[in-house]
C-alpha cells in the first residue's frame, strides 16, 4: 500500500519494484513509457531525436534499427536500392544513388 493507501501500479508516479521509471502520466512520447520502462529507440514509440520507431529489429522495413528513416548512403540496402556502401562516393563500386 502506498502512502495514499492505494495498491502500487505502473502509472501512479511512484517507482516500484520492477519499474524502471514511473512518471505518472499516459504519454509514451516522453522519457518513461506507459509500461514504466525507460524510453529508447526500438520501443515502438517515437521520442525526441527519433525519425521513426517501429519497435522491431528489422533494418530494411522503412525504419532502421537506429530509429532513422532509410536513405541512400546509410549503409543498409533498402527496397529500390541495388547497393548501399554507406558513403556518397561516385567513384567506387556503388554510386551515390545506390545503383
Amino acid at each position: 500500500c502506498t502512502n495514499g493507501c492505494k495498491l502500487p501500479k505502473c502509472g501512479d508516479g511512484i517507482v516500484q519494484n520492477g519499474e524502471e521509471c514511473d512518471d505518472g502520466n499516459n504519454s509514451n512520447t516522453d522519457s518513461c513509457t506507459n509500461t514504466c520502462k525507460n524510453a529508447k529507440c526500438g520501443d515502438g514509440f517515437m521520442q525526441a531525436g527519433e525519425e521513426c520507431d517501429d519497435g522491431n529489429a528489422v533494418n530494411n522495413d522503412g525504419c532502421t534499427n537506429g530509429c532513422k528513416l532509410p536513405t541512400c548512403g546509410d549503409g543498409i540496402v533498402q527496397n529500390g536500392e541495388e547497393c548501399d556502401d554507406g558513403n556518397n562516393s561516385n567513384t567506387d563500386s556503388c554510386t551515390n544513388t545506390c545503383k
